[in-house]
């Protein structure tokens, strides 16, 4: 009986502690959630200025890219349909017509074939629609130099007959912009060096 005992003692020693350990780990005080809330919420006033940048950032990069690719893509049509017929690139909010100018190419555009060579869409003349550009982010504006300008022509040779030479996209909520330069006599479309338009040709 006393061997029993003994046994009996040793184990009740042994359970109590480790219930009470146990039991502690299963909750927070007051104190460390006050901590951890105070810690979260410096955390996220740091991280969500540098979130929204972070999108913004990349809705002007997509946004370049997509005009830097389209007039990319309406020139080497112009060159090769050859002199069948030119080719245009347009501001378009409707993307069934060319906008009058002034506009803005936050609107949208359009690529289309100028078949009948009027320097804009004509539905009538035979020229037909090749994309259309849906309107870019409410964030972001898109502006001409020299301002109002709202169409590009290419010739069979690839060298735009009409246009501009930069289109500037800029972010209304962070201080960033994105220059597109164009070249009339090669009808290339390039991104300006620091994202100046000065520095276009």
């Amino acid at each position: 009986m006393r061997h029993d005992n003994s046994i009996l003692k040793i184990n009740i020693g042994i359970s109590r502690p480790y219930f009470s350990l146990y039991s502690r780990k299963n909750g927070f005080t007051l104190i460390e959630m006050i901590v951890t809330l105070t810690v979260a919420s410096i955390l996220a006033t740091i991280a969500i200025p540098s979130y929204r940048q972070f999108v913004e950032s990349g809705r002007l990069t997509a946004a370049t890219n997509d005009f830097v690719a389209d007039v990319s893509h309406a020139r080497i049509e112009a060159m090769k349909r050859g002199s069948a017929s030119q080719m245009g690139i347009c501001a378009s909010s409707t993307g069934t017509s060319c906008a009058a100018s002034p506009t803005t190419w936050a609107a949208g555009w359009i690529i289309f074939v100028d078949a009948d060579s009027s320097g804009t869409y004509n539905a009538g003349g035979g020229d037909t629609i090749l994309k259309i550009h849906d309107v870019l982010p409410s964030s972001l504006t898109a502006t001409t130099n020299p301002v109002g300008a709202n169409t590009l022509i290419f010739n069979r040779i690839g060298s735009m007959t009409t246009g501009f030479t930069s289109l500037q996209f800029s972010g209304t909520t962070v201080n960033q912009k994105r220059v597109v330069c164009l070249s009339g006599g090669t009808g290339r479309a390039m991104v300006a060096a620091n994202n100046n338009v000065s520095n276009c040709p």
